[in-house]
Parts: C-alpha cells; structure tokens; sequence
C-alpha cells in the first residue's frame, strides 16, 4: 500500500485499515504512522489541524483520495506509533453545516442536482450524477428549504431520500448521485472455500409487511402524497406496519419514498465475509459489486446473490485481510425482492 500526504509517499507506517464505504458521504482510514519529532518532513507531514491531503493506493489503484483529520502522539521510554485516522475528501460535508455565503436556506424551481452544487462549490468538491439517476436528479422542487444547523450532507440526504438516490463517493473524492444497475456476481462463494468466514445476521425488529408514506397536498392543490409497499420477505398472515411523512417533493415522488422505506428494511440482513486476501479477480475488492453465496449453515440452501456495501482493508507487517459487508441487491436497484430463505 502507498500512502502520498501532500503529494509526498510517506514510507513508515503500520496497522492500516481503509473502510470503504458506497451507502456513506466518504469512506475513511487509519493507520499507525512513526514520527521523528526532529525530521523536517516529518514535522511537515504531521502537523495537527492542518487538514493534510492525502491519497491511498494499493498496487496501482487509486482506494482513496481525503484528508488527513485526526492525530494521537505519545511519549514515553517505549517509542510508539502516532496514531493517524481521516476521511475522503467529501467527509466535510458531514461535518460541516451550510456555508453563510450561499444564503438563503430557501430553493424555489432547483433540482437536488443544482442544489448539491450550490452547496458543495465553496468546498472544492465536484458532483458526478450517475445516468441511472439523471431523470431524478433533474427534476426540479417547487421549494425546499434547510435549517441553519443542518449540515451540508443530512440536507443533501434528506432530499436524495425522497428521490431514491444513493448520495456516495468515488475514489478520487468526488460526490456522486447514483442507483445501483442490476448486475452479475463478480465471485461466487458456496461455503467450502478455504480462508473465508461467513456470519450472517438477520433483525426481524427492522422489518415491515408494509411500510406507507403520507403527506398533504402542496401549496399549489396538486394531489395528496400516498404511497404503499410490500416486504415480500414478511408473510402476508403478519401484521407489522410502518409509517413516514413525506417532507418534500410532490406525489409523483411518493412511491420512490416508499420504495426507499423497503430498503432501509431491507439493511436488517447483513452477510459478512472476512477474506485473507485484498484482492479478488485480480482487481482489490470494492464496494458496489455483486457476489453469490450458498451456504446451508447460513440458512442460505440456494444461491443467493447480495450487495457489497463497505469493505474494511486491513494490513500490518504480517497479514492483509478484507472484511466484506454485504446486503441484498434490492437495496439498491429498486426491484422487488424474493424470499430467500424460502427452500
């Protein structure tokens, strides 16, 4: 792994981990870092509150591109390692609440679109707007308005969610609005591949037979917002119900809320895979691909395709180790799920 702060590879370090994440604003690292208080790069390097840029790579592809955030020194008999944690690039949009100078809070006749711009701008920050959200992503508000504590992100997200978008992150730490395309598993695991260890873990607490979204006409008349859905995963002889309001947006968006509801239930089946490699295919393993596991021990008696949503990289002087954390495709793509614990 290579390790640039300030465009400069810095060499000595150990205990890394870079978690990346695809349902997040950024993904984020850490690592243990040896600093030598009497080393002119070292102390250019390490500077605290210096917001450092960084970039991460791993046998010529680019993982990360953010900022170097948090630092730990310590001093005693026993020289240790600085303990050294950030984000990607986009990770101040969490922190930070909308700038003063792009006032007012208020947005008549702009898509979510030319609304992250506006808000990203004073950040160096570019949007990418995935084709399969195009439509979505440009169609405009009548009005939407943020409050003064809210940050840049919780705005963006609450707007995205009326529109099923995923709001996520590249590589090279731009922001970018995007749906999950249906696709092939890129690896299939069937349960007897030596060095991987599988848990998974289903929370029935998440789960809805049906989930509605509700909300008044607009201020023009137009039509009640209403919109209902199914968990095909709950049987219909169960009675669990959930309800949201529909904040912003019109009818027309009522059933992308809906279906956004279904999603965040269906993130209550989550598979973890811990692998002794980066690497599968050749390529190190990413977020947003599909792999196949079947695997009785799991409950999982046919093949069942999921979602790879974050992979946590780990590597120290002995060993490196991806931690794969998956969830069903169709928290992503929209479609409609299958029971897959059916047999």
């Amino acid at each position: 792994m290579i390790l640039r702060v300030k465009n400069r590879v810095y060499d000595f370090f150990d205990n890394a981990v870079v978690s990346l994440k695809y349902n997040a604003i950024a993904s984020t690292f850490s690592m243990g870092a040896y600093f030598n208080p009497d080393n002119e790069d070292h102390k250019a390097l390490m500077r605290p509150c210096d917001y450092a840029p960084v970039e991460i790579e791993h046998d010529g592809e680019l993982l990360l591109t953010g900022t170097l955030l948090s630092h730990s020194f310590s001093s005693e008999a026993k020289k240790g390692l600085v303990a050294l944690s950030g984000y990607s690039k986009t990770g101040v949009l969490e922190d930070s609440d909308i700038p003063l100078s792009i006032y007012p809070l208020q947005s008549d006749g702009l898509a979510i679109s030319d609304i992250a711009r506006k808000l990203i701008r004073p950040f160096g920050i570019s949007l990418v707007v995935d084709n399969s959200v195009s439509s979505e992503a440009g169609s405009a508000y009548i009005s939407s308005n943020a409050s003064v504590s809210q940050s840049v992100k919780g705005y963006l997200s609450e707007l995205a969610k009326q529109k099923n978008i995923i709001l996520t992150h590249d590589e090279r730490g731009n922001l970018v609005m995007t749906r999950a395309a249906v696709q092939r598993p890129v690896f299939d695991f069937d349960g007897s591949i030596p060095g991987v260890r599988y848990q998974l873990q289903v929370d029935g607490q998440q789960m809805y037979r049906t989930a509605h979204i509700v909300g008044q006409s607009d201020a023009d008349g137009g039509n009640a917002r209403e919109a209902s859905i199914t968990n095909p995963l709950v049987p219909g002889s169960v009675v669990r119900e959930k309800t949201q309001t529909q904040s912003s947006g019109d009818d027309n968006d009522s059933g992308l809320a809906a279906r956004n509801l279904l999603s965040a239930q269906l993130r209550g089946i989550k598979l973890t895979i811990e692998i002794d490699r980066w690497k599968l295919g050749g390529s190190v393993i990413r977020p947003g691909k599909i792999i196949s596991v079947r695997d009785p021990e799991l409950y999982l008696y046919n093949t069942t395709n999921f979602f790879i949503e974050s992979v946590d990289l780990s590597l120290n002087s002995k060993q490196e180790t991806a931690t794969l954390t998956c969830v069903l495709p169709e928290v992503y793509t929209g479609e409609t799920p299958t029971n897959i614990f059916a047999q």
